[in-house]
């Protein structure tokens, strides 16, 4: 994936994911103790979502010219996504 990908800062997340997921291997081979769950979410599974939505982000700006998806967006910060998720959602649903 990380090949795949144009943008320097989405290229350099996706290398810092695999490096964390290979670290979590290396210390699950040399301690022979699997990592905690809490720890796998904060260092790959969280960080891979974010990225997934912002490729998908970068590729809806690229595959459409009448894209509604705004060319200078910043990410939401992650204390308040959950947050925004919920209005946009309520906001759809005619609430």
């Amino acid at each position: 994936m990380e090949e795949a990908l144009d943008a320097s800062e989405l290229k350099n997340d996706a290398t810092r994911i695999a490096e964390n997921a290979r670290q979590i291997r290396i210390d699950y081979r040399r301690d022979n103790a699997p990592p905690q769950a809490e720890h796998i979410k904060t260092r790959i599974t969280q960080p891979l979502a974010e990225l997934r939505e912002r490729v998908n982000e970068e590729l809806a700006k690229r595959e459409s010219q009448d894209s509604l998806t705004p060319l200078d967006r910043d990410p939401v910060p992650t204390r308040f996504k959950e947050l925004v998720r919920r209005y946009y959602s309520e906001l759809g649903s005619g609430r």
